[in-house]
């Protein structure tokens, strides 16, 4: 600020100006932090839950993945959710369209046809293990304009265990039209014997990179049977839930025999009313076997209860006995080692 030297008094009423103006600037910044209010992060108006209905697993045991869709609070009744499981090796085994009650939303994308089918496309009901399985799918497009698609395939056997390798497909449709697609796979051959099912979903992307679901899954069933035997009378589960509360979601199924030790983590993904929502969570696919002889059985127990109520502290404690990792030999163990009692390849 300069102020010319012209007079005392010239000086002094430039500066009962300045000062004017001064006091100008900080009424106006006083009365904007009084009555401006203050500015909030909004929660997302759409949320997912995800958890597991354990923590620890062996192969070949039962499992669930549960959760909810809210939005403001409220539970979204016709929603869709999408769910990958990964395991420790980052392959994906499981993936989903999971609805939140009985009413769909609005979709242009359908899976109108899924078939079981031999090589030269004609009908087949029934494979062997160890055959090679075939499947005609239909998807269809009702609006204009692209969109990129993920489509995969998965089967589950009698025991509704996933078998196989997870099939998929990626393309973009550049308008509405139908496209085909022709999976095959090798059904394994410790695949159990009867009704196995096959699901089919549409997805904008992997749900683990954040991929929504395009529409409902459709499904189908077809036989496994044992080369040169008759088939199995077990009847196919159904790998997803019905008559869950309205807003929520659960999927039940079996890690395979063949299933690796370390840790899954679970993704589940909605797209809702112009709205996003995304969660994770992981559980322990793991085996008691103390001894390391490949089977859980009255050995492990001997070990676990050498090492009982113990800590590294402890004289006796055995770290191998303490199933769940936290630092401690109790009761939690000895749940571990009964849920998988009697395991063995």
């Amino acid at each position: 600020m300069e102020i010319e030297p012209k007079s005392k008094g010239t000086r002094r009423i430039r500066i009962i100006r300045i000062k004017g103006h001064f006091s100008g600037v900080l009424f106006v910044m006083v009365s904007m932090t009084l009555f401006i209010p203050p500015l909030v992060q909004a929660s997302p108006d759409l949320n997912i839950t995800v958890s597991a209905s354990g923590q620890i697993f062996c192969p070949m045991r039962n499992l669930e993945i549960h959760g909810n869709l809210t939005r403001n609070g409220n539970p979204v009744s016709d929603g869709l959710v999408a769910l990958e499981v990964k395991d420790p090796s980052d392959d994906t085994i499981v993936v989903r369209t999971l609805q939140t009650g009985n009413t769909l939303p609005a979709h242009n994308i359908t899976i109108i046809k899924l078939m079981p089918c031999d090589p030269l496309l004609q009908p087949k009901n029934s494979f062997h293990r160890g055959e090679v399985a075939c499947f005609l799918v239909f998807i269809n497009k009702t609006s204009p304009g692209q969109q990129p698609v993920l489509v995969t395939l998965s089967v589950y056997d009698a025991t509704n265990v996933p078998i196989g390798d997870l099939q998929r497909t990626q393309f973009t449709f550049l308008g509405s039209g139908g496209v085909a697609w022709n999976p095959n796979f090798q059904i394994p051959t410790w695949a159990s014997t009867g009704t196995a099912k096959v699901i089919v979903g549409s997805y904008t992307d992997w749900p683990s990179n954040g991929g929504t679901p395009l529409g409902p899954e459709n499904s189908t069933s077809f036989t496994i049977y044992e080369p040169g035997g008759g088939g199995s009378s077990q009847g196919a589960q159904d790998p997803s839930t019905s008559g869950d509360p309205e807003g929520t979601y659960s999927l039940p199924f079996r890690t395979s025999i063949k299933a690796k030790t370390g840790l899954y983590t679970v993704y589940v993904t909605s797209s809702y009313q112009g709205e996003q929502a995304t969660a994770n969570t992981t559980f322990l696919v793991s085996i008691p076997d103390v001894n390391g002889d490949g089977y859980v059985n009255i050995w492990d127990l001997g070990y676990l209860s050498d090492a009982w109520l113990t800590t590294p502290a402890s004289p006796n404690w055995d770290a191998r006995c303490d199933f769940n990792g936290d630092l401690a030999i109790n009761v939690w163990d000895l749940s571990i080692l009964a849920e998988c009692w009697l395991w063995g390849p």
